[in-house]
């Protein structure tokens, strides 16, 4: 059995290693330090740039009020994407799925899949694609859970249309009805409701966000609306 002093000198050396090296704060995951981290984002603004200046400032903004090491936005250049293409076209955007290398200050880069979604007919940056960027980045900084709504990463650019394009996590199964309609026959009850709870809570959480345009929002996330929750419950339970 380990001595008072033993475990004394075990909980020091863990205050140790979960301290930041420059202020002494407690850091969360990885290497962020909330004090420190946007600090340094801020110190390296001048390396990167996405072309256009609104797209800029919102990259800033977000990475200026980072609270946590994977809940501020990047600029992806083109170069970073690997086995880009084309997985869904609709009315009113084009998704892609690649490759590309992320990586959160202080974590090791890994390699993810992605999504990334174009405004069709946006020869520059509209005022629809900023307004996705900027509320699916309000979505993700009050999101309850990690496994709620799909996380926005950053933006990057397609060189041969000029359009900026929306990065998101990648969903292999797709939204959550196609996710029902492959896996439901394998899901529990327990399973189900914790779906429910955690689509409710995210609903709730989301509930002050205001969303000008209903599509940029799409089936990635749900509008704060009780006939929309009703829906994807009955989904749930009689898919």
């Amino acid at each position: 059995m380990a001595s008072k002093s033993e475990i004394i000198s075990e909980t020091v050396h863990a205050s140790e290693i979960f301290a930041c090296p420059k202020c002494k704060i407690k850091r969360d995951v990885g290497s962020f330090c909330k004090e420190c981290t946007p600090n340094e984002l801020v110190a390296n603004f001048d390396k990167w740039s996405s072309g256009d200046e609104k797209i800029d400032e919102l990259i800033r903004e977000s990475q200026k009020n980072a609270t946590r090491y994977d809940n501020y936005l990047k600029w992806f250049p083109y170069e970073c994407l690997e086995e880009f293409k084309e997985i869904a076209r609709g009315g009113f955007g084009i998704i892609y799925h690649a490759k590309c290398e992320v990586q959160w200050r202080g974590c090791k880069p890994q390699l993810s899949d992605v999504a990334l979604k174009k405004i069709k007919k946006a020869p520059e940056v509209s005022s629809d694609f900023f307004q996705e960027v900027r509320t699916f980045y309000q979505c993700c900084q009050k999101r309850s859970h990690d496994i709620g709504i799909i996380r926005i990463i950053g933006i990057s650019k397609d060189p041969e249309d000029g359009q900026y394009m929306l990065m998101m996590d990648y969903a292999a199964h797709g939204s959550l009805r196609s996710f029902l309609k492959k896996f439901y026959s394998k899901l529990n009850w327990k399973t189900v409701i914790k779906f429910v709870k955690s689509i409710c809570e995210e609903l709730h959480s989301q509930s002050n966000v205001k969303v000008a345009n209903k599509n940029t929002v799409g089936e990635q996330s749900l509008a704060a609306d009780p006939d929309k929750i009703k829906s994807v419950i009955t989904c749930l339970i009689t898919t």
